[in-house]
């Protein structure tokens, strides 16, 4: 991990103009910690619920509700598990394209992955904490197949990362993750792959 870091740091030198403060990747990771620390385990509790998905708080204006779900993760172990897939590949990508593109990228991610999640509750049997891995099939999308498109982008993924993230998506397919994160998951990745066709015609 440490050998493809150094590498793609390497390939991305000189990219887009990345955001200080560690850009939208970095703010990203930090407000996930914050809103597991103080939302779930602190005095910002009785707030958490303003970040979640309701469709009636939407049309009366609480429009960042489309966007907040994803910085929500029930557990700990859930938490630490996206941060370290998207301090991966989301900050390889940020360099590679920018941090104003990459913003534009996250929220649309963001909103796409927290409707899939929404529509698949009733069969979830519930659930408002959406978290980041659909978000990260997004990044891991575009990256994929702008790759194979796009001579020039110059992030070639490492196979064991692309192995890891299939095989989770398969356990999806065969009813091994709730119906919520397998919805989210695929939003992500089909939403990230038709970004990154996209910016590869336009390349």
């Amino acid at each position: 991990r440490a050998a493809w870091l150094s590498r793609m740091d390497a390939a991305t030198a000189g990219g887009e103009t990345v955001w200080p403060l560690g850009g939208v990747c970095g703010i990203v990771l930090l407000l996930s910690a914050a809103v597991y620390l103080l939302g779930w385990l602190g005095p910002l509790k009785p707030v958490l619920p303003d970040l979640f998905f309701n469709p009636a708080a939407l049309r009366h204006g609480e429009i960042w509700r489309l966007f907040t779900p994803v910085l929500v993760h029930a557990e700990i172990w859930a938490l630490l598990f996206d941060l370290l897939w998207w301090m991966d590949l989301g900050r390889i990508l940020e360099h590679r394209i920018g941090s104003r593109r990459f913003c534009v990228f996250v929220l649309g991610l963001a909103a796409a992955t927290t409707f899939a999640h929404y529509l698949a509750m009733p069969l979830a049997g519930g659930g408002t904490a959406v978290g980041l891995l659909g978000t990260i099939y997004g990044l891991f999308g575009y990256i994929w197949l702008r790759n194979r498109l796009d001579a020039a982008f110059g992030i070639a993924l490492p196979p064991i990362t692309s192995a890891l993230l299939l095989a989770f998506l398969a356990l999806g397919a065969f009813g091994m993750m709730d119906p919520g994160t397998t919805f989210s998951v695929i939003a992500g990745l089909l939403l990230g792959a038709l970004w990154g066709w996209f910016h590869s015609r336009r390349a």
